[in-house]
């Protein structure tokens, strides 16, 4: 029994999105990239870090749909990379 078309389009995918990530040993020994402290500190080199990495990735493994030809920044922070911020007083109600 095969799919209706209705049942499959591009607005709703037949699986769902899957998330993972490289290990940084695995950057480490395929792109010489460190995790350093700076990199966890610095938000502008961590943006740019993972521009590069997704990139890479589309370069090794862009044909099984990973990575991005042209990675736009997506910047990331948060307590975790040692970024803290406090709760806009309005949005506490």
């Amino acid at each position: 029994m095969s799919p209706s078309s209705s049942s499959l389009s591009p607005e709703k995918p037949a699986f769902p999105a899957i998330n993972f990530s490289f290990a940084p040993a695995w950057w480490y020994h395929h792109y010489g990239m460190e995790f350093s402290k700076s990199y966890w500190q610095d938000p502008i080199a961590r943006t740019e870090r993972n521009c590069d990495q997704r990139r890479l990735l589309f370069e090794r493994f862009g044909d099984v749909g990973l990575g991005e030809h042209d990675p736009k920044p997506q910047p990331v922070a948060g307590e975790a990379y040692g970024h803290r911020s406090a709760p806009n007083p309005d949005c506490l109600s």
